[in-house]
């Protein structure tokens, strides 16, 4: 028999994951499924007969994370027992020169951290099996899950995990925002907000009201200015010096998302300029703007900035991560 961790994605409750693994059918002729051994949180220990059927079948679940063969089980777990079976366990591979550790410490009272036991593992196997070190890129990953009462060990590589595609983030870098005119906490707490969620850099220009509703949102929000990427500043000349190309987003411009969609793929340096939901760009801001755009048919209702922001960047990004 085989043991296999199945990790399941966060909109994943624990009821639900009975219900998913009693679908999978391992062999089409019969009604044989998965043996469920143990579950907890979003994570369930399988047993089964056929690793890579069973293996196969998962990787084809939505809601499934990653998939981790495990190895060993046991009921020692002193960072020495641990480095000891998780040698052990890596002695089985062959034809590999480059790996790393991953821990999960489940029990929060385990007097050591997951990061040191990984890295003393990690040294350990270095030193015993003469293999190395790759964090970016290993031939396989060394799995340790400590729980309570038990510790769990595996084996697992990149393709059993799920990789979600994504726009890269240094796409982001060569786009910024400058947002003037920020009055109303919703309006800064959904800038804030924005920011997390895409990381992109949204630029406000200071003034004594503008700095306190920033730190009276952030304080609300728990958040501290590390955490977000929403900047005060009382010099915007070197951003839009710096800036290859200036669009003002305004419902007044002539131009569309026809014109954004060309912009986007002639200039490296786009700075994206806005006014508030209740208040268009300044004329001294938008003088400097090299193009007006508008954005979305004409409804006379106002955009919430938040929405114009990423509404502007779904037309800019696809675009420049060549998908348009």
């Amino acid at each position: 028999m085989h043991y296999i961790l199945v990790t399941f994605e966060p909109y994943i409750k624990s009821g639900d994951i009975r219900k998913i693994l009693s679908k999978v059918r391992l062999k089409s002729r019969d009604s044989r499924g998965i043996e469920i051994v143990k579950l907890w949180g979003r994570r369930a220990l399988i047993r089964v007969e056929d690793l890579n059927t069973a293996i196969n079948k998962l990787k084809y679940l939505n809601a499934v994370s990653r998939i981790i063969p495990i190895y060993s089980i046991i009921e020692g777990r002193s960072i020495d027992d641990l480095s000891s079976e998780s040698i052990n366990v890596m002695r089985k591979l062959a034809n590999i020169n480059t790996f790393k550790v991953e821990c999960r410490r489940w029990d929060k009272e385990y007097p050591v951290k997951s990061v040191d036991v990984a890295r003393y593992i990690g040294a350990r196997v270095c030193s015993e099996l003469k293999l190395k070190v790759d964090l970016l890129n290993p031939d396989v990953i060394l799995f340790i899950g400590i729980d309570k009462d038990k510790a769990y060990i595996g084996l697992y590589g990149k393709e059993l995990i799920k990789l979600k595609e994504a726009i890269d983030k240094s796409i982001l870098k060569s786009v910024r925002v400058i947002v003037e005119k920020v009055n109303l906490e919703y309006e800064m707490a959904d800038l804030i907000q924005l920011s997390r969620a895409i990381g992109v850099e949204i630029y406000i220009p200071w003034s004594t009201d503008i700095e306190a509703l920033y730190r009276k949102v952030l304080e609300k929000l728990s958040l501290n200015e590390k955490d977000v990427n929403v900047r005060i500043i009382r010099d915007i000349d070197w951003i839009l010096d710096s800036s290859e190309c200036i669009i003002a987003l305004t419902p007044h411009a002539k131009l569309n998302e026809a014109f954004l969609i060309d912009i986007a793929t002639q200039y490296e340096g786009i700075t994206l300029l806005l006014g508030s939901e209740y208040e268009d760009i300044s004329y001294k801001l938008r003088s400097k703007a090299d193009y007006e755009v508008r954005l979305g048919p004409i409804t006379d209702q106002p955009m919430r900035i938040s929405n114009a922001i990423a509404y502007a960047l779904g037309v800019i990004l696809p675009v420049r991560a060549g998908y348009i």
